[in-house]
C-alpha cells in the first residue's frame, strides 16, 4: 500500500509540476486575482506531494549505524 501511495504522489506531483511550470510560462502575463489563486493552490499541492513522496521513501536495511 505504501509503494501505491508513493508511486501515486510522484505521478501527481509531476502532473502538478508540468502544470504550473505551463501556467507560469504561457499564462502569467494574462492572470488575474483568480489566477493567482489558482496558481498558488497548484504550487502547494505540487510541494505537498513531494513531501508526501519523500515521507514514504524506503529505508535502507543495509545501512547500519556503528558506534
Amino acid at each position: 500500500m505504501k509503494k501505491i501511495i508513493k508511486y501515486g504522489s510522484a505521478i501527481y506531483s509531476l502532473f502538478l509540476f508540468v502544470d504550473v511550470f505551463q501556467l507560469v510560462i504561457i499564462d502569467l502575463n494574462r492572470m488575474t486575482t483568480y489566477g493567482y489563486g489558482y496558481l498558488t493552490e497548484k504550487g502547494v499541492l505540487c510541494v505537498l506531494f513531494f513531501f508526501v513522496v519523500f515521507l514514504t521513501k524506503e529505508q535502507d536495511p543495509k545501512k547500519e549505524k556503528r558506534g
